[in-house]
């Protein structure tokens, strides 16, 4: 089922793939498959019934393939033995392999859009919270995280360099499946989540790129780390994704 955050994530990690944009038979298939994987509608590591995915999108075999070929080029399905294919399971390395590569893309984003940012720009990121507190006092903490995600692509757009938000607004799709495997619903954990952002804001805002630089360091470093802690209760455990065992100390 769709809701208005997931929506509007959606949207924000679409607007950075222009080929999205298409009418065709084999880009909507893409999009409609994408987005089930991206909510977990289509589980990590769960067979993918190509017929059956044929029949729901009421589209023909090609485009379908062809929506799925293009999937695994951005890792989120995979051919395994025989005819089988698979969504892409989430293993301990792709998190940290998707940490190491968002740490120092961001920070070329952020270094890049604390020079580049416009006026009008620097003032919607300095009002991008705005609505949070009212948000979470009313429930809507998926609401509040869409914030996040919103105010991660003014980042990306601000940077001016559209190979770089390209990339970003992909390793996104990524980043947003794991929020949806292990995100937290606790208000005063995203209260905290989005208090965290005031000081990048006031880096971006005086275009100090090197205060950005730091900050943004210890931004993507503290939310691999939350991550990891997750990772260590129950969440994916119950998925059966990652059992608990595998992750015991030393393995982080």
């Amino acid at each position: 089922m769709k809701t208005s955050a997931s929506d509007a994530i959606i949207d924000l990690i679409d607007s950075g793939q222009s080929e999205l944009r298409s009418d065709t038979q084999g880009a909507r298939a893409y999009r409609e498959i994408r987005r089930a994987i991206l909510e977990c509608r289509l589980a990590p590591g769960s067979t993918i019934d190509e017929k059956s995915l044929t029949r729901e999108l009421e589209l023909g075999r090609t485009p379908v393939r062809e929506a799925l070929l293009r999937l695994s080029s951005v890792r989120l399905v995979q051919f395994v033995s025989g005819q089988a294919i698979q969504v892409a399971p989430i293993g301990l390395k792709d998190i940290r392999d998707l940490y190491e590569d968002r740490l120092h893309s961001e920070r070329l984003a952020a270094f890049l859009a604390a020079r580049r940012m416009g006026p009008e720009e620097i003032d919607a990121m300095q009002h991008n919270f705005d609505g949070a507190a009212v948000m979470l006092s009313a429930g809507l903490q998926a609401d509040t995280i869409a914030l996040d995600f919103r105010f991660h692509s003014m980042i990306y757009r601000g940077a001016k360099n559209a190979v770089l938000s390209e990339h970003l607004h992909n390793l996104f799709a990524h980043s947003y499946r794991l929020w949806r495997l292990a995100g937290t619903d606790d208000p005063s954990r995203i209260s905290a989540i989005i208090r965290s952002h005031e000081p990048l804001i006031d880096a971006l805002s005086r275009r100090d790129a090197q205060k950005a630089d730091a900050l943004i360091v210890e931004h993507i470093g503290a939310a691999f780390q939350s991550l990891l802690e997750t990772i260590r209760g129950d969440s994916f455990n119950e998925i059966g994704r990652l059992p608990v065992a595998t992750l015991g100390p030393g393995s982080a």
